[in-house]
């Protein structure tokens, strides 16, 4: 008797568990799960002002969260968003009392994270004088589901966009020396960056700035 029991028990373990996959496969994927068809380095240009690049993310983020609502809307906008802190004119003056910065930080999030995961290290640059800019990585900020379409190579085109447009502001313009800070989680940036031209150019500006005294 009992041998008769054990293949029927196994026989409907085996037909509940495709039952319930076959549930499972017909039921609709979570919106945020699923790709917005976004990506934050389609819209970064080259001459274009920071404050462009931050409002576009803006409504990058506002068009492809689900979970926004009239409550939680602006804080989780706020959070994911790029964000600039430029230098006070009452705080940062040189010794003549002219107001005066040479120096700015571009801050790159870890991998899952946010720009908000910068807001510490941006407040303490920011205290001393830097320009500092923090950035948005493609794929994060708006839903999960928009992971699926990313690919390191977007990271580092992103990384590799943004400090262009920095060199690009400040050549000509004002003498200021700009240095991305990336976490662990993005150390391929850092492992790539020199061979492309952009990051080359940045490089060399900013070893001139410090070989004239300027840093």
């Amino acid at each position: 008797m009992n041998q008769s029991l054990v293949p029927s028990s196994i026989l409907l373990s085996l037909l509940s568990l495709v039952s319930w996959l076959t549930l499972s496969a017909c039921s609709p994927i979570p919106e945020r799960l699923t790709s917005s068809l976004s990506n934050a380095s389609a819209i970064i240009k080259k001459n274009a002002p920071f404050i462009d690049y931050i409002s576009h993310s803006r409504h990058l983020i506002q068009a492809a969260r689900v979970d926004l609502d009239s409550t939680t809307k602006e804080t989780i906008i706020q959070a994911n968003s790029p964000f600039e802190y430029r230098p006070s004119s009452e705080q940062c003056k040189n010794p003549s009392g002219r107001f005066q910065y040479k120096r700015g930080i571009l801050l790159i999030h870890g991998l899952t994270a946010s720009p908000y995961m910068m807001e510490d290290l941006a407040r303490f640059f920011h205290a001393r004088c830097f320009l500092v800019r923090a950035i948005l990585l493609p794929g994060h900020g708006t839903r999960p589901g928009d992971l699926l379409d990313i690919h390191y190579q977007d990271w580092i085109k992103t990384g590799s966009r943004l400090l262009t447009m920095a060199y690009v502001h400040s050549k000509g313009r004002s003498k200021i020396c700009f240095w991305p800070v990336i976490p662990s989680g993005v150390r391929l940036l850092s492992t790539t960056r020199f061979a492309d031209k952009s990051w080359r150019n940045l490089r060399r500006h900013n070893r001139e700035l410090n070989t004239h005294g300027h840093l």
